[in-house]
């Protein structure tokens, strides 16, 4: 951390309890509900197949 010029324990916590969330935040966005039912039923159509 101190390769990064991370001093203060503020910014420190930021990167030790940084957990990636943009996968599960997408799901709720226009576009990521768009995209969550386009690939539901392309699923659904190869398992008709």
């Amino acid at each position: 951390m101190d390769e990064l010029g991370l001093k203060r324990y503020c910014c420190r916590r930021m990167i030790m309890t940084h957990v990636d969330l943009i996968e599960k935040l997408l799901k709720y966005t226009p576009d990521g509900r768009n995209e969550k039912k386009q690939q539901l039923r392309q699923h659904m159509s190869q398992e008709q197949e």
